[in-house]
C-alpha cells in the first residue's frame, strides 16, 4: 500500500473531488457503460480522475482503454497477467495516491466501482458525499442484501460494487488494502471499524442511484470455459446477474441500456471515445424519484 498523503485542507470545506477506480477483466461492453454513466449521467464536476486496471483481457478491452487513455479520459493500467480484483484495486488506489503526492491530482474521495455498475441518477455522488459529511463517516457502501432504510451508520460489511471513501483516513498502512480474496474489502473494513472510524450504509442500489448487474466477470470466465482462472469452479454455478437484489433491477438495467444505445450507437471504440469527450448530459428513464 502507498499511503495517501495528508490532506491540505478540511475534508468537507469544498465540493467533492473524486477519483474513480475500477478493475476490468473481459467486460469491455460494461466498462464502456460504466464510464458513460460517470461522464454523461452523473452531474458533472466532481469526478477528477478515472483509473481502470485491466487484468490481461482478450475481448477488446485493452484497445478501448488505450483509446480512452490517449483521449485523456482515463488512466489505463494494462496488466500483462491476471492479478485478480483485490490486488487490481490496490494497484489503482496506489496509482491515485502517487499522483496525489506528486500534485498531479487534488482528490478528497475515492470511489471504487465494479465494471457492471450503471449510474442511473445525476445526484448519486452528491447524495452520498452529503451523507458522509453529515455523519462523519469515512467510508460508504450498501450491504449485499440492501438497506432501504439508509443512509445510516453501520458496523456491518458493505458491498464492494460501489464503495466511496476518504483516502486520507482509510488508505493508510495501519489498514489492510484490498486483498486477493473472495471479498477483497472485508479486511480493510474490519480495520477501519476496529480503529473506531465510522462506516455508512448508503442505499446506492435500494434507492435507485445505480444498478449493479452482478457476476459479470464470473459470467465472462464461465462463457470462456477458463478452467485456469482461480474462480472458475465458482463461476460455473454463479454467473447469472442478480441486479443487486433490487426488485426492478432488470428493468432499470434495460432503461440504462436503451439510453446508452441511443447515445453511442455502434459501440465501436471511436464512437465511445467521441461520446465520452462530448459528455452531453442524458436522463435515464424509469428511475424512481428522489427519496
Amino acid at each position: 500500500m502507498r499511503p495517501w498523503p495528508p490532506p491540505t485542507r478540511a475534508r468537507w470545506d469544498e465540493p467533492p473531488r473524486v477519483g474513480v477506480v475500477a478493475v476490468n477483466y473481459n467486460t469491455r461492453h460494461l466498462i464502456a457503460r460504466l464510464l458513460f454513466g460517470l461522464r454523461c449521467v452523473l452531474a458533472p464536476g466532481a469526478i477528477q480522475a478515472m483509473v481502470v486496471i485491466d487484468n490481461a483481457s482478450t475481448d477488446g478491452s485493452r484497445s478501448l482503454l488505450a483509446a480512452l487513455g490517449e483521449a485523456g479520459l482515463v488512466d489505463p493500467i494494462l496488466n500483462d497477467q491476471q492479478r485478480y480484483h483485490g490486488p487490481g484495486l490496490t494497484q489503482g488506489v496506489n496509482h491515485l495516491a502517487a499522483r496525489q503526492a506528486h500534485g498531479a491530482v487534488d482528490l478528497n474521495l475515492v470511489w471504487v466501482l465494479d465494471t457492471d455498475v450503471s449510474i442511473l441518477r445525476p445526484d448519486t455522488l452528491g447524495a452520498a458525499t452529503a451523507a458522509l459529511a453529515g455523519t462523519g463517516a469515512v467510508l460508504a457502501g450498501e450491504p449485499d442484501d440492501g438497506d432501504a432504510q439508509g443512509p445510516r451508520l453501520t458496523e456491518r460489511p458493505v458491498a464492494l460494487n460501489s464503495l466511496l471513501f476518504d483516502p486520507a483516513a482509510v488508505w493508510q498502512p495501519r489498514h489492510r488494502p484490498f486483498l486477493e480474496d473472495g471479498d477483497p474489502a472485508r479486511h480493510l473494513q474490519r480495520d477501519v471499524v476496529a480503529e473506531g472510524q465510522r462506516m455508512l450504509s448508503f442505499p446506492f442500489r435500494s434507492h435507485g442511484y445505480l444498478v449493479h448487474h452482478g457476476r459479470a466477470t464470473l459470467a465472462a470466465v464461465a462463457r470462456a470455459g477458463e478452467a485456469t482462472h482461480q474462480y472458475y469452479r465458482w463461476a460455473v454455478d454463479h454467473h447469472e446477474p442478480h441486479f443487486g437484489l433490487h426488485p426492478q433491477g432488470a428493468a432499470l438495467a434495460a432503461a440504462f441500456e436503451a439510453t446508452y444505445t441511443q447515445a453511442v450507437g455502434d459501440d465501436a471504440d471511436g464512437s465511445i471515445v467521441r461520446v465520452l469527450l462530448r459528455a452531453e448530459q442524458v436522463t435515464v428513464s424509469r428511475v424512481a424519484p428522489n427519496r
